[in-house]
């Protein structure tokens, strides 16, 4: 079956188009492509991967950014969007042994480029995003890093729960819809493997949750004998009569009963007067999701969203087309195959249909089905927000030697330091740095590559930043460093990046390369960061902040060694706080490749 362990490797498309698509744009971008007149405007060429438990697909996009010059500042703020190639949604492949089949992928992808008319050569940065039970499969990181290494010239490889939440909800149109509204929107994405929930308010995400609903958990063949089963959904279908064990024949019946389950475990997070009843209680991955005073409203993506029909507006409809779906009764609808591609196949023999229905009578059921709205993407939105919503840009005002750059998989600390002081302390400075440092690492783990986020407050006279930089070198050190770091990335705010790199190396005696000091950045604790080489002519560095959660969603499959959930990379145990990613402690050093 395509997408189970032990399926041909080949990959398949899931939908009917079998080539890449490609706006007529790209051209024009090729000949307008760092040829820039001033340094006001940067172009980048950007590419989101997404591998999941289910398909696989990609999209590239312009991003355009242009500097606040009527502030006199050096930041660079996004001011135009645009995809320009997208790729058929492919099944994944997978191995016998329940890994993914790595190089089917690869290749998959350099014919979406080929047939794209891409050349990863013009690729500026972008983001390889695995999610859902793909994260569990043993080669799921060095699946990542190989994508990521042939893809572009700075594309980075990252997992975990927030970062994919805050993705789907930018590339659904969770977040845009959210500047045009009073009321808070909950950006619901149900993919494969796992639901993704972020609260967002006048375009700001306020927090995020995961819970292990997906279509993906349970899939059998054309006999209905399961040949896959996800370890998660095991308690569930137990508490609900139901055997979930490979090579045994499920009903539809049986199909329904586990998929109610699934969506009370999902609604519960939108209703707490749901409840939470038998093994639903078991799929929260996460703390709970703090439910946002109602009325607020519902945007739905990923593949289970396809199923959701036509009769669920979309955000992109008419005020008419939405009023009409709050008088609708989504409790009974049964229209949900009526769309092209995913949306029209009923016989991919996963949850997928059914899971969809009895979200829908759920939701009805907890009086939210008339909130509910369709993404502006629904099984793309991840990619589409992975393309064109990763990659940021430093200030100009930086201090980097280009010969130390890109860096990948740079580990952020925020010191808790108050910079609003007329009087910075150089002791307090290096005294919080190796606390934030004690909190986050064991001394055998420290990175030899580290990042810090300040934010910086009050005026940057000379002896306030003088401060500062001998806080930090005493923190890590020149010669025999107190950390054991190597090289330090320092991220401010605002337009101090470059005096104090130029303090640090000029007066303080640090190495060239030894410190990089990029600005107008806003970095936060728990964090990682990949630095990209500076971008002509503006002199800035693009910038993907994100996670590294691999192999910590749960239990692996029943088809596959459960030594495939643990990696190089351990995963932090400890519970994350709403909003946040669970913190994997630091597995690289975060040197140049």
């Amino acid at each position: 079956m395509n997408g189970a362990p032990g399926a041909p490797t080949a990959p398949t498309t899931a939908g009917r188009s079998r080539t890449a698509w490609t706006h007529p744009s790209l051209r024009s971008f090729r000949s307008l492509h760092r040829l820039l007149p001033d340094c006001d405007t940067v172009e980048l060429l950007t590419v989101g991967i997404d591998v999941g438990s289910a398909t696989f697909h990609l999209s590239v996009s312009r991003v355009v950014l242009e500097r606040r010059t009527q502030e006199l500042s050096t930041r660079y703020d996004v001011v135009s969007r645009e995809p320009l190639v997208t790729s058929p949604i492919c099944f994944t492949p997978y191995l016998p042994s329940g890994d993914i089949d790595a190089a089917a992928v690869d290749t998959a992808v350099r014919r979406c480029y080929a047939e794209g008319g891409v050349d990863p050569d013009e690729i500026d940065s972008g983001v390889v995003l695995l999610t859902g039970a793909a994260l569990l499969r043993r080669n799921a990181r060095a699946l990542a890093e190989r994508l990521a290494g042939s893809a572009g010239q700075f594309v980075c490889a990252t997992a975990g729960h927030h970062y994919e939440a805050v993705l789907a909800a930018h590339g659904s149109g969770a977040v845009a819809r959210s500047r045009k509204t009073p009321d808070p929107i909950v950006a619901l994405d149900v993919g494969g493997a796992t639901t993704k929930l972020a609260l967002v308010r006048r375009g700001e995400l306020l927090a995020t949750a995961a819970v292990g609903v997906g279509s993906r958990l349970l899939a059998w063949d054309q006999d209905r004998r399961l040949v896959r089963v996800e370890a998660s959904i095991v308690p569930l279908a137990e508490s609900v009569g139901v055997v979930a064990e490979p090579g045994h024949v499920i009903e539809p019946e049986q199909v329904d009963a586990v998929c109610d389950q699934l969506a009370l475990a999902v609604v519960a997070q939108l209703d707490p007067r749901a409840g939470s009843e038998g093994g639903a209680r078991t799929m929260l991955l996460t703390d709970r999701f703090p439910v946002p005073d109602r009325p607020f409203e519902i945007v739905a993506s990923g593949g289970v969203a396809e199923y959701f029909g036509s009769p669920v507006p979309s955000i992109a409809g008419d005020r008419e087309a939405a009023d009409r779906a709050d008088r609708d009764d989504l409790r009974d609808r049964d229209d949900l195959r009526d769309r092209d591609d995913l949306r029209d196949r009923d016989d991919l023999h996963d949850l997928g249909p059914r899971l969809a229905r009895a979200l829908l009578a759920r939701l009805g059921a907890a009086g939210l089905g008339g909130r509910l709205r369709g993404g502006e993407q629904r099984i793309r939105a991840t990619v589409v927000g992975a393309s064109q919503f990763s990659t940021q840009v430093s200030g100009s005002t930086i201090a980097v030697d280009a010969a130390a750059l890109p860096l990948h998989h740079v580990p952020v600390v925020r010191p808790p330091l108050d910079l609003g002081s007329e009087d910075v302390d150089p002791e307090a400075v290096a005294s919080a740095l190796a606390t934030s440092l004690d909190q986050r690492f064991s001394p055998q783990d420290l990175p030899g590559t580290l990042a810090v986020s300040l934010r910086w407050r009050g005026d940057p006279t000379y002896a306030r930043l003088r401060a500062v930089a001998a806080g930090l070198v005493s923190g890590f050190g020149s010669g025999q460093p107190v950390t054991g770091v190597r090289r330090l990335v320092v991220a401010v705010d605002t337009d101090v990046a470059s005096s104090l790199g130029r303090i640090m190396t000029t007066e303080l005696g640090v190495e060239r390369g030894a410190a990089l000091c990029l600005d107008h950045l806003d970095l936060g604790d728990l964090d990682y960061v990949d630095v990209g080489r500076p971008v002509a002519p503006a002199h800035v560095v693009p910038v993907v902040v994100k996670s590294l959660l691999f192999g910590a969603v749960g239990e692996h499959s029943a088809e596959a060694d459960p030594a495939n959930s643990r990696f190089a990379g351990r995963a932090d145990q400890r519970t994350p706080q709403a909003g946040h990613q669970a913190t994997p402690e630091a597995d690289s050093q975060g040197e140049p490749t």
